[in-house]
């Protein structure tokens, strides 16, 4: 068995590392550009959070249940990389995204896009995560220790985190070691590793790494919330589709079918939302220094 852990430890820090030297996925999927091409087919973007794999894996009962309930055909897809899915968000070529809060304030105007609905129940944060058995107990331990977010652009695992260091007085470009891994997994089993001294992550991540290794990890901090992760509709989009969409979004916790889809993709539910509740996340921006 432990022979079996080094392996595959060893093979996933050769992942990660060349994960580093592109932050391409190796599997892009197919029917990425297919938006527009068939008015009976809504393509959902998905930020690129997960391997695509796992990703594709996790959603498609989401949009299995959404094809059943819509009447529509609705397609999963994402992009290689952070930086691919934010240009194909402003290209508009998802007739629906589940973005980050921030990628949805980018482009809620340009080329615009409207929140349905947005994920219930779980807070939207970043978390420092260390090893148990290190010796970093406070923020102050991280001066001059390795740190790793999973990509620039990842709002709660990097932007977050880093504003949150500033503001305890820790300069993370200055005063640690940064470094940016292939995704979220990566960062997290890299400080398991001791690849890394600390990570920048997020709750859905850290809870979904199996229970061996969480056991061996901690949340050193977490940053303020701010409003969960939308799924929006491009504003072209006919009104009477969008509202079939969000109602049934809404509810899948009271549909027989729902709970079971819920659980696959490990949300408790959405709720109902408006652009006016991504203003906290404006306001989050411009204190930080991030345009949109």
């Amino acid at each position: 068995m432990r022979i079996f852990v080094r392996y595959y430890f060893g093979v996933l820090a050769v992942l990660l590392f060349a994960g580093c030297s592109n932050g391409k996925a190796d599997y892009i999927p197919k029917g990425e550009k297919v938006a527009g091409e068939n008015k009976e087919r809504l393509v959902l973007g998905i930020m690129p959070s997960l391997p695509p794999t796992k990703l594709f894996t996790k959603y498609q009962p989401l949009a299995d249940y959404l094809t059943r309930k819509t009447g529509k055909e609705v397609v999963i897809s994402t992009a290689p990389n952070f930086h691919e899915y934010i240009v194909r968000l402003q290209k508009g070529e998802y007739e629906m995204i589940l973005p980050n809060p921030y990628q949805y304030i980018m482009v809620s105007k340009t080329p615009g896009y409207a929140p349905l609905v947005k994920i219930a129940g779980i807070p939207f944060q970043g978390f420092i995560v260390v090893r148990k058995d290190s010796r970093i107990n406070s923020i102050q331990d991280l001066k001059g220790k390795k740190i790793a977010y999973p990509d620039p652009s990842a709002l709660a695992a990097t932007m977050q985190v880093r504003a949150y260091l500033k503001r305890t007085g820790i300069d993370p470009g200055r005063d640690t070691r940064e470094t940016y891994a292939a995704s979220q997994e990566s960062v997290i089993f890299g400080v398991y590793q001791r690849l890394f001294d600390a990570a920048g992550t997020w709750p859905e991540a850290f809870e979904g790494i199996p229970d061996d290794i969480r056991k061996g990890l901690k949340v050193l901090a977490e940053t303020e919330t701010l409003p969960h992760r939308p799924i929006a509709i491009r504003r072209d989009i006919p009104s009477d589709v969008a509202e079939v969409v969000k109602n049934a979004l809404l509810g899948m916790k009271d549909d027989p079918e729902g709970p079971n889809i819920l659980v696959s993709i490990g949300y408790q539910g959405f709720e109902d939302t408006s652009d006016r509740d991504y203003d906290k996340v404006r306001e989050w921006a411009r204190k930080n220094g991030y345009p949109f």
